[in-house]
This record gives structure tokens, C-alpha cells and sequence, in this order.
């Protein structure tokens, strides 16, 4: 977890919350799930996807 707060994540929090307040009225339309807790669900994916990522990579000998 030492780069969980790198560029890239920091990138993808930021568009995250750009495409939850652009269209939060369109996303509240299709999904009855609060706009804060679809960013934090969506944010966590992100990072589990990441650390999945990681754990292939350092078990094929990447890393």
C-alpha cells in the first residue's frame, strides 16, 4: 500500500468526483444509491483493482 496515494490515484479520485458532480443529476436518475457512498464504492474498487494488479505482477516476477 506504500503508493495507494500516487499520481495516478489522486488523478482518478479527482476525475471521479468531477463525473459525480457533472452528472450527479443523470447518475441519481438511473441509481437510488447516495452520490458520496457510489464515489467511495467506485474508489475502492479502484484501489482493490490495483492491488490485484500488483499482487500478479509481483508473483510473475515484476517487481
Amino acid at each position: 500500500m506504500e503508493n495507494c496515494w500516487d499520481v495516478i490515484s489522486v488523478g482518478m479520485a479527482a476525475i471521479g468526483l468531477a463525473v459525480a458532480v457533472y452528472f450527479g443529476d443523470w447518475i441519481k436518475a438511473l441509481v437510488k444509491l447516495n452520490l458520496v457512498a457510489l464515489l467511495l464504492l467506485v474508489q475502492a474498487v479502484y484501489v482493490g483493482i490495483r492491488v490485484y494488479v500488483k499482487g500478479c505482477k509481483r508473483a510473475r516476477g515484476y517487481y
